[in-house]
């Protein structure tokens, strides 16, 4: 019976990988994609290589009693043309044409393709308990993304992804990862520099459960409130809970809202 198989070229540092990985890997792609693969870190673009002479791969006969090979014989007692007696003939064994083919798959390695991941946060951003209450019941089924749907649909790597979400930010909450509206961002920058002002903490030593605890008196909930403080700070040499406001982050921040829309900065 002819078997499909697709024959996939990998250098050795790819080969190695895959080892490694219990040869795993992932074709990724929905609509007009270009095919893609990925391994556990890296993003790989799929082109197929035509060859001028058929390949033909073979092996045992499947399900035969010769283990690796059937041995054949066509049963006579003398010698044929060639001067083979039957004794050699019966030790030939028999090699089955499995599959043919006249390509193979070929990868190279590329950029992980990211922008869907980016539309898929900021189609579900998160814009507060307020506008979380006023979404009606249709949107409030699909507030958000498990990685194992973005690792599903964007064509990059698991690793790839994850270092995305961490590039930008995203919030991971109830379970599912979304964006952050930009607007309420700016609002939750602002509020945290009025909390940390107004508790007389140092801009350089502020601490987390209690900067958290009182935001969350004000309605904002911790995930969003730690979210924005790393996204903003940099946690103190020897202390996992106490952070430093980066300055040249939050006039970064600043300045691209104010290049983009002109506003802002009356708030500050």
């Amino acid at each position: 019976e002819a078997q499909h198989i697709e024959l996939l070229e990998v250098s050795d540092e790819l080969l190695k990988e895959l080892l490694d990985s219990d040869g795993v890997i992932e074709f990724k792609g929905e609509g007009d994609d270009i095919a893609c693969v990925c391994t556990a870190t890296k993003t790989y673009q799929v082109k197929r290589v035509e060859t001028s002479n058929q390949t033909l791969l073979v092996g045992p006969e499947l399900g035969g009693d010769g283990g690796e090979g059937d041995e054949v014989s066509d049963g006579g007692e003398d010698e044929d043309a060639d001067g083979e007696d039957a004794e050699a003939r019966q030790r030939r064994k028999v090699a089955v044409v499995r599959a043919q083919t006249s390509s193979h798959l070929d990868l190279t390695e590329i950029a992980p393709k990211l922008d869907r991941l980016r539309d898929m946060l900021a189609s579900v951003a998160y814009g507060g308990e307020g506008a979380e209450a006023a979404m009606d019941a249709e949107d409030a089924s699909a507030t958000g993304f498990t990685f194992e749907a973005l690792d599903a649909r964007v064509q990059a790597s698991s690793g790839e992804i994850m270092r995305c979400l961490e590039d930008e930010h995203a919030l991971y909450i109830d379970g599912v990862w979304r964006g952050v509206d930009g607007a309420y961002r700016l609002h939750v920058l602002g509020m945290l520099a009025v909390t940390v002002g107004g508790n007389g903490w140092p801009t350089s030593a502020i601490p987390e459960d209690e900067l958290v605890n009182a935001m969350a008196s004000d309605g904002f909930a911790p995930e969003v409130t730690k979210n924005t403080l790393s996204m903003f700070s940099t946690l103190v040499d020897g202390d996992a809970s106490t952070w430093a406001l980066d300055e040249e982050r939050v006039c970064r921040y600043l300045a691209m809202n104010v290049l983009r829309d002109g506003v802002g900065v009356k708030n500050w």
